[in-house]
């Protein structure tokens, strides 16, 4: 119903401006027609007047035509803008410009929209917005919801076609991570499936192994290469858990910490990747226990996020980097 009535306006509109731009091409084709001679002879001070008052008049209407078309044309450009948004695909596709944020989604979206969006993700057309589909279905999905988990998971687990971002790298990391943060919508839906499959990712074979058929296409894309893919996938998975609020996720995340914390300070080393995924999904877990889980969903598409986040942060950082982090500011 909504479309048919976009589709009326866009065409009422359409016809608005066809007359608009007719009259005024018109009202140009007649100013640049030479006069035709009268049969009766005008006075030739009262042919300058006349003359004048009608070209003023012309002006007039053409410039306020002009106005009415530029205005027409914009109008219907930020109408077809406002209805792109209330589709599914259309709001996915503003993840290009900026975060998608959770509270307009759930506003202009709803649970409706899941079907199309699980078709969206598996439409090849709809290859460059598959990371922002994800994202749009872990925001509308009920807790719980294993459709929206096995279609998630099947985005994650999937080989998908590479051959276009193989020798890009921007593109390529940009499909890796698409996948990997995908964990993370699963654990925004919830449930026993969505924990069980993200504490089995949470380990590193079990990452190796669920991302077997697009791992190897990650090798020149991200700077630790595959390693580096299996530490973010299991960083997303450990946030994902956080989102389930699972005991037995929670306890071995701290488990993960202490050890990759503990490793970092045996080899002198600031930090290492997965510790610093590690430290994010700790950060999020005691930001939740602030604000609700709500709450930490609220700030998705929120420029002020990493400001909250950053005292939590602190926490979990070596000194090192606390001190480093102190300086910088």
């Amino acid at each position: 119903m909504k479309r048919t009535q976009a589709r009326i306006t866009y065409c009422v509109v359409g016809l608005l401006v066809v007359c608009a731009v007719s009259y005024v091409l018109l009202i140009k084709e007649e100013r640049a027609r030479p006069a035709a001679s009268p049969e009766t002879k005008v006075p030739d001070h009262v042919a300058e007047v006349a003359g004048t008052k009608v070209g003023k008049l012309d002006q007039v209407v053409v410039d306020e035509m002009d106005i009415v078309l530029a205005e027409s044309v914009e109008g219907m450009e930020q109408r077809v803008y406002e209805e792109r948004l209330k589709s599914a695909r259309g709001f996915a596709a503003q993840g290009h410009v900026h975060e998608l944020d959770w509270e307009e989604a759930r506003s202009v979206l709803s649970a409706k929209d899941l079907p199309e969006l699980y078709a969206l993700l598996r439409d090849p057309a709809c290859k460059d917005d598959w990371r922002y589909i994800a994202q749009l279905i872990g925001y509308l999905s009920d807790h719980g919801n294993e459709t929206s988990v096995n279609a998630l998971f099947d985005y994650f687990r999937r080989a998908d076609d590479w051959s276009s971002a193989r020798q890009d790298r921007v593109a390529s990391f940009a499909m890796g991570m698409g996948k990997i943060m995908a964990l993370e919508w699963i654990g925004m839906v919830g449930g026993e499936t969505a924990e069980e499959l993200l504490a089995e990712l949470l380990e590193p074979g079990g990452a190796e192994r669920l991302a077997s058929a697009w791992l190897p296409e990650t090798e020149f894309a991200y700077p630790g290469k595959q390693a580096h893919a299996i530490d973010s996938i299991r960083g997303r998975a450990a946030t994902g858990l956080v989102y389930v609020e699972s005991k037995d996720g929670a306890a071995e995340i701290e488990r993960l910490y202490q050890e990759e914390y503990g490793r970092c300070v045996a080899r002198g080393l600031p930090t290492t990747h997965f510790l610093n995924e590690l430290v994010s999904a700790l950060a999020v877990r005691d930001l939740i226990s602030d604000i609700g889980i709500e709450g930490r969903f609220r700030l998705y598409g929120k420029h002020d996020f990493f400001e909250k986040l950053h005292p939590y942060i602190m926490k979990y950082l070596p000194e090192a980097l606390q001190r480093r982090d102190v300086q910088d500011d």
